[in-house]
């Protein structure tokens, strides 16, 4: 069960990249795994956002006036290089980032143990800097299939424990996959060209806060009982 008046959750947004353009030394290249650029945090604390924290992060061995990023990287982000001009380092931002996460509840995307999950590969830079993550971590897309799974099944008016496994997967089915479209279902502010967000472009911090209002949300929703994962991983 999460408490929102005794715990504190903090939702980590992650920009990577892996293919960029070293125009003074060595041309095209491809990592060989992919840098964490951006880190965004924020901070639920009382059942209220309490705060944030935000930071573009240098890309160690190139300097970002001579560096161009390949064609398909964050494209919904609207991310260049520029961005990271006088950027920290990832040991700098992993300080900060640690510092104020503390011992708070995680709150990611997802938990997938693949090399291309942001979540995994920022664990996998901060072990490198000596910091392991072992907060607990909670997807945010199992939140969000049990409150639309809970939903569907009370629209359908059928008991769970008389729902088939095809029967809920329809019901699932059925629901909006698209997040800005989920955003809207529960009145969950996401705008690019907000006020608050004067980037131009849709942000790891921007979607951490969208996330941040959509899961306070969701836990207020009826009781928390009926929002616990389904299961460790559950996709949409």
């Amino acid at each position: 069960m999460y408490d929102l008046k005794n715990q504190t959750f903090v939702v980590l947004g992650f920009a990577t990249i892996e293919d960029l353009y070293d125009g003074k030394h060595t041309g095209s290249i491809s990592l060989q795994r992919p840098a964490i650029v951006e880190v965004a945090a924020v901070k639920i604390s009382n059942g209220k956002i309490e705060g944030h924290y935000h930071s573009f992060v240098s890309i160690d061995g190139y300097d970002a006036e001579n560096i161009e990023f390949g064609e398909g990287n964050y494209s919904s982000y609207n991310l260049n290089a520029e961005h990271l001009i006088g950027a920290p380092s990832f040991k700098e931002v992993i300080d900060r980032v640690r510092s104020y996460v503390g011992d708070s509840i995680l709150l990611v995307e997802s938990l997938y143990s693949v090399t291309q999950n942001p979540f995994t590969v920022f664990k996998d830079y901060a072990q490198s800097c000596g910091y392991a993550f072992n907060n607990p971590a909670i997807t945010l897309n199992n939140i969000l299939t049990a409150a639309r799974l809970q939903s569907a099944i009370e629209e359908s008016k059928v008991k769970f424990e008389n729902a088939g496994t095809l029967q809920i997967a329809q019901m699932l089915a059925c629901k909006k996959m698209n997040w800005a479209d989920l955003f809207a279902d529960y009145d969950i502010f996401f705008n690019l060209y907000s006020e608050d967000f004067d980037k131009g472009r849709h942000d790891p911090l921007n979607w951490a806060l969208a996330f941040a209002r959509l899961f306070i949300t969701l836990v207020e929703w009826k009781n928390d009982t009926a929002l616990q994962p389904i299961d460790e991983e559950a996709p949409f």
